[in-house]
């Protein structure tokens, strides 16, 4: 009987990782690969499966990474392409296992968590990438050429160097909103899902309080950045950065429940957190006015520690 039992776990998360592997090959849907593993631990929340399911997604993708880099030899930049390539996925499906594993751990404390776990490890392969200027300039180089290449040098509206110096730049002080995004629509994209199939009405986003004492990680995080810009930090720029983009992220999660509650308050169908969503993302496709709506919603979400827009209850 045990045996069965195992065996039917193993078929389970066999599906799960194939499902996710499927998605993750598709360009247009790879940033949905954790999906099945986010629906699977929604739904049916067996563990041993989800255990599985996360170590054969990973297995899988330190693979496929091993045989595109198969005819090179992995040193120098090519290593840290190669460590990105499949540390970025494989620690995120790591992190979605972790945080159903964690239950029944309150979501926020479990989202706070895997987070922070991510950020860390982040950050120590950032400090050891800082540590060596000769791999920095080394990977920018390699960098640089794979933009060249993809691009063409004829007729270029940019340097391949600046941009490869800027995208190093940019990625370091921003991977963990990154990876609150990713695991946030796949979240989202499962729970709908599942919201479809089960019938159920409800939506997330009205859910989304952060608590008061958290505004101090907000204004402190923004304070280094702005040190950073002044006179530069270093390592602790980077922290700061990453810190500052992940704590406004959730207060433009808590400015975009402000505005459903508001809005459903005067409609008698109430807008979803899927529709707001949309038309938020929506925006992202008119320049200057996705930067004013983003920081919008954020100001709205930090001020309702001070300004009570949603009732108890709402």
């Amino acid at each position: 009987m045990i045996v069965e039992y195992s065996r039917d776990e193993l078929q389970a998360a066999g599906k799960v990782t194939l499902l996710s592997f499927v998605l993750y090959l598709l360009d247009p849907f790879s940033v949905l690969f954790a999906v099945p593993l986010h629906y699977h631990g929604l739904v049916r929340r067996e563990q041993a499966v989800l255990l599985f399911s996360v170590i054969g997604i990973s297995l899988v993708l330190v693979i496929r990474e091993m045989v595109r880099f198969s005819s090179v030899s992995l040193q120098g930049p090519v290593l840290v392409m190669f460590i990105v390539g499949f540390g970025m996925p494989v620690m995120l499906a790591i992190a979605t296992g972790t945080f159903y594993l964690l239950q029944p751990m309150p979501v926020l404390k479990r989202l706070a968590a895997v987070t922070g776990a991510y950020g860390v490890i982040g950050m120590l392969l950032i400090t050891l990438f800082q540590m060596n200027s000769q791999l920095m300039e080394e990977t920018q180089q390699l960098l640089a050429q794979s933009i060249e290449s993809f691009f063409g040098s004829s007729g270029a509206m940019f340097i391949p160097s600046q941009l490869a110096a800027a995208a190093l730049y940019t990625f370091q002080r921003s991977f963990l909103v990154l990876f609150m995004l990713q695991f946030g629509i796949s979240f989202g994209a499962a729970w709908e899902y599942h919201k479809r199939r089960a019938g159920i009405m409800k939506s997330l986003l009205p859910s989304v309080r952060i608590p008061e004492s958290f505004v101090w990680v907000f204004l402190v995080s923004w304070t280094v950045v702005l040190l950073d810009l002044l006179v530069g930090l270093g390592i602790a720029g980077i922290a700061g950065w990453n810190i500052a983009l992940a704590s406004g992220l959730l207060y433009m999660i808590q400015g975009m429940a402000i505005i459903q509650n508001l809005i459903s308050r005067k409609r008698r169908v109430p807008v979803s957190g899927l529709q707001l969503s949309i038309m938020v993302a929506l925006t992202a496709l008119l320049p200057g006015l996705n930067m004013l709506i983003v920081i919008a919603l954020g100001i709205l979400g930090v001020t309702e520690v001070w300004i009570v827009y949603r009732r108890n209850g709402e």
